[in-house]
């Protein structure tokens, strides 16, 4: 039994690499939603951006009433991916970073619970990065425990 068949979905920052790999799996027996601002947009890359079972809305995570408004009440699966990564693009700007990585996050999880999903959703998941792992990333599994790295470095903002 497939468990992610006939599904509807919700990703944000699904048109970045990972989303983009992950919604080419599913989007063929499932129903997808995208919330991104489209910066890097490679479901274009794929050839997947006018797939049927694929509905794009262009906005920004920091936009909670835009974002809220997204967000069908029917939906199964709640997949967080919004966030600004890569070790140039954090030390660029660390604290926009931390405003779309950590109210991002605050707002997806507000519109949860303004909108009553917490009892209908089968699943809420938050993506993140391996730098939660510190330097010693390349080692880890899953099951590893994050750790704290020196405020002063700029990679871990």
């Amino acid at each position: 039994m497939n468990i992610l068949k006939n599904k509807k979905f919700f990703i944000t920052g699904g048109a970045g690499f990972i989303g983009t790999n992950f919604i080419s799996r599913i989007v063929e027996e499932n129903s997808v939603i995208v919330y991104d601002n489209l910066s890097r947009n490679a479901l274009k890359e794929i050839n997947i951006d006018d797939h049927p079972n694929l509905k794009i809305f262009q906005g920004d995570i920091l936009d909670f009433k835009n974002l809220k408004r997204c967000i069908p009440c029917d939906v199964n699966f709640i997949i967080h991916m919004a966030a600004i990564a890569g070790v140039d693009t954090v030390i660029a700007n660390p604290s926009k970073t931390m405003e779309v990585n950590m109210i991002g996050t605050y707002n997806i999880l507000r519109a949860i619970l303004d909108l009553k999903l917490t009892e209908r959703i089968e699943k809420f998941i938050n993506f993140s990065t391996s730098e939660v792992f510190g330097i010693n990333a390349f080692r880890v599994e899953e099951t590893t425990s994050t750790n704290l790295q020196p405020v002063g470095e700029a990679r871990w903002t």
